[in-house]
């Protein structure tokens, strides 16, 4: 973290230091902290992370990954023994929808999903 002043603003912001001869950027990050507009028509097509710069970033992710093994366990996960209080303004109504409909295309790949994640417990059928 850096402080920067600019435009008779002080920021405290992440700068990322890497080993290159490039111009340095003042990055999106940046530009969004201190309201600097994009250029009309610009647009952000990708974004690339520097090899090797990360290193002590991974090996401390691995280490809350072992840490918290159930919360990053592969599947979904379920929340047991924690009751749940839904709290509703008093006179709402509940508003019913009409389903969006399903391009016959990908009929069959929704009915087995949905099949999946009713197998799973994720979902239920209602009436």
């Amino acid at each position: 973290k850096v402080n920067v002043k600019a435009w008779g603003k002080e920021k405290t912001l992440n700068l990322v230091v890497v080993d290159s001869d490039d111009t340095p950027l003042f990055g999106l990050d940046w530009a969004i902290k201190f309201n600097i507009p994009m250029p009309e028509g610009a647009r952000i097509c990708g974004v690339k992370n520097g090899e090797g710069a990360r290193k002590e970033q991974v090996e401390r992710l691995e280490l809350i990954k072992a840490r918290y093994k159930a919360v990053f366990q592969e599947g979904t996960g379920k929340i047991v023994g924690h009751s749940v209080r839904v709290r509703i303004k008093e006179g709402a109504e509940p508003k019913v929808f009409r389903a969006r409909p399903v391009p016959f295309a990908m009929r069959q790949a929704v009915e087995d999903e949905l099949k999946r994640l009713e197998e799973q417990g994720i979902i239920e059928l209602v009436d």
